[in-house]
């Protein structure tokens, strides 16, 4: 009942008009019907009792009214769900996308949370979206309300006794007022079976739904791939094809199987439920023929009464029908909730100071990343001074990138902590302390938008000339940008306008620029230079020397020669700090790691 009222709550939040026209459709839709069978029977009884013209066409202009307001607003209502509908839905997916924005990177890479917004959409996929809950599942249930409410009204005719005695058995116990309490009786027991079966339906369908959690993801993998161009060229050169064909055989297989047991359960259920629905409604229409034969009830009360309870039986097979629905979908919308009201930490905490030193400090951290069981680094402790350039180096696997993470908080250390100023970087606000840092991920990411929203990560109050300077910095210049047809306005890639697609070594430059437009008093540098040219990586890092003398710096790179400039260098193995000092010293000891990786390096450049 909590997740019911949250997600009407959520539903009049995104969208009032959508939800209010759905309320409006669900009170006159139902209506409808009932107003033909009540002045429809009336009309019937005025003719067959000699009224008058007049006060039979009173009547008639009234139903006709009734029914052209009644229909004229349910189709008003309806027009305006469908038009509301998919906006609810993307306010909704807005809201997710928001939040996913929002977390910590830790919490967003969380199995746990991804879980959930996985079976949320699978359910959305199976069982409709959050607007048809609102407008179909939960809008039968009221339907099915404001039918029975109509029924009862209809009813009272069934009630009527004659003041006849007979000795006639049949003709007493139709003359009872009471007689018609079994067949309610006869329609709720029928309905209770219904939701009993259409239970085990629903129990079927969501277990179905989370066993194929795992083949969907893995369809939608596939088709991503086969449909994104930036694949394109290695499916064709190493003929990936038929092996994309041959997996998706195999789990098409298997969703059929599955599809196909499914479907003979729902079959079998759906037979029984209908024939005996059919049998009760015999009965029914048996006991109203019976009673007007026995002249109980008049002739234009058999035309409401088999309407009334026709539709009432239909009512409350599809108000089960639609509880059990809203209570399966309520399963999957809960873990949007979920989702979306995620606590994160991140958000709350003392800003940091303008005026602040920037001394960044580890003291023996700990760390090792969800889901695995090894540590990515152990017992660290190294300090960055203020105004200073420290330069990581080691193997693959050795925990370079690992630090920058940790630096910029998208992780927690396990056991340890790291300092700014003095004080843990967890205390502060997430958004405050990003503020400081500048940092230039070894995966980093571009965007289908303008080369200058890319660089300004902004698309409003953008300096142009700085822009340029940035790109200047990293040998990405001015006749570079010539080329482009719209210059600085100029779209990358292929996404949402015709852009202009980038080598890896342009790539990364505009990246590079990215980080050193934010101007932060930290920059974090991982790999800057690993996809350009020897001659452009030199100028990046003349350029970046210079740029960074007034600034904290960390330099991450396999290419040793872009460390000599740095005041201090770690070295890292196995997450551990095995050596450290400044290039002079540390290629001093010529059998440690620094030195022999230094001489590996240098020997393909003399």
């Amino acid at each position: 009942m909590k997740t019911l009222f949250k997600a009407l709550k959520y539903g009049f939040k995104l969208s009032p008009l959508f939800t209010f026209a759905v309320l409006i459709e669900d009170i006159t839709s139902p209506a409808i019907p009932f107003v033909s069978f009540y002045f429809g029977g009336k009309i019937l009884d005025m003719l067959l009792n000699g009224s008058s013209y007049e006060e039979t066409m009173k009547v008639a202009i009234l139903l006709i009214s009734l029914v052209t307001l009644l229909t004229l607003l349910s189709r008003i209502s309806i027009i305006y769900q469908n038009a509301e509908s998919e906006t609810l839905n993307e306010k909704l997916k807005t809201l997710i996308a928001d939040k996913a924005l929002s977390l910590s990177y830790g919490k967003l890479e969380s199995k746990d949370l991804k879980a959930i917004l996985t079976k949320a959409e699978e359910g959305a996929n199976g069982s409709g979206s959050f607007a048809s809950l609102i407008n179909v599942s939960l809008s039968s249930v009221f339907k099915g309300v404001m039918t029975v409410i109509y029924s009862v009204i209809l009813f009272r005719q069934a009630f009527i006794s004659i003041d006849k005695t007979s000795s006639d058995p049949w003709f007493n116990f139709l003359n009872n007022p009471y007689s018609f309490l079994v067949i309610i009786g006869l329609i709720v027991f029928m309905v209770i079976i219904s939701v009993f079966l259409m239970s085990i339906i629903n129990k079927v369908m969501y277990t179905f739904y989370l066993e194929n959690t795992n083949i969907n993801r893995r369809y939608s993998y596939f088709y991503t791939i086969m449909e994104d161009y930036r694949y394109a060229k290695d499916i064709r050169i190493y003929r990936l094809k038929d092996l994309f064909g041959s997996i998706l055989d195999g789990q098409g297989a298997i969703m059929k199987e599955r599809y196909g047991k499914l479907g003979r359960i729902e079959g079998w259920i759906n037979a029984l439920v209908t024939a005996a629905n059919s049998l009760i409604l015999l009965c029914s229409y048996l006991y109203v023929g019976a009673k007007a034969y026995y002249g109980i009830i008049s002739v234009g009360a058999i035309i409401s009464l088999v309407g009334a309870i026709s539709t009432f039986a239909d009512s409350l097979g599809n108000t089960m029908g639609g509880i059990a629905q809203t209570l399966l979908q309520l399963k999957y919308i809960s873990n949007y909730f979920a989702y979306i009201e995620a606590e994160d930490q991140d958000d709350k905490g003392e800003k940091v100071s303008a005026d602040s030193k920037g001394i960044i400090e580890f003291k023996h951290v700990y760390f090792k990343y969800p889901n695995t069981d090894t540590y990515a680094l152990e017992d660290v402790s190294f300090r960055i001074d203020p105004k200073k350039k420290l330069g990581i180096v080691g193997r693959n696997g050795a925990g370079k990138s690992t630090i920058i993470k940790l630096i910029a908080r998208f992780y927690l250390p396990e056991k340890g902590e790291i300092d700014y100023d003095g004080k843990n970087i967890d205390t502060f606000d997430f958004a405050s302390y990003q503020k400081v840092l500048g940092i230039l991920f070894q995966d980093f990411s571009l965007f289908g938008f303008k080369l200058k929203e890319n660089v300004a990560a902004s698309a409003n109050d953008i300096d142009e000339e700085k822009v340029k300077k940035c790109l200047d910095l990293t040998g990405y210049d001015y006749n570079n940008i010539k080329k482009l047809p719209h210059g600085l306005d100029n779209y990358l890639y292929n996404y949402i306008e015709d852009g202009t697609e980038l080598s890896g070594g342009e790539a990364q430059k505009i990246a590079i620029a990215r980080a050193l437009y934010k101007d932060s008093p930290i920059i974090l540098l991982d790999e800057p230079t690993s996809a350009l040219d020897p001659l452009s990586e030199l100028t990046v890092y003349q350029s970046i020397e210079k740029l960074v003398n007034d600034r904290t710096s960390v330099f991450i790179s396999h290419r040793m020669s872009s460390t000599k400039f740095c005041d201090h260098i770690i070295v890292l193995d196995k997450g551990h700090i095995i050596q450290e000092g400044d290039h002079q010293s540390l290629m001093k000891d010529e059998k440690g790691i620094y030195a022999t990786m230094f001489n590996e390096q240098a020997k393909y450049y003399v």
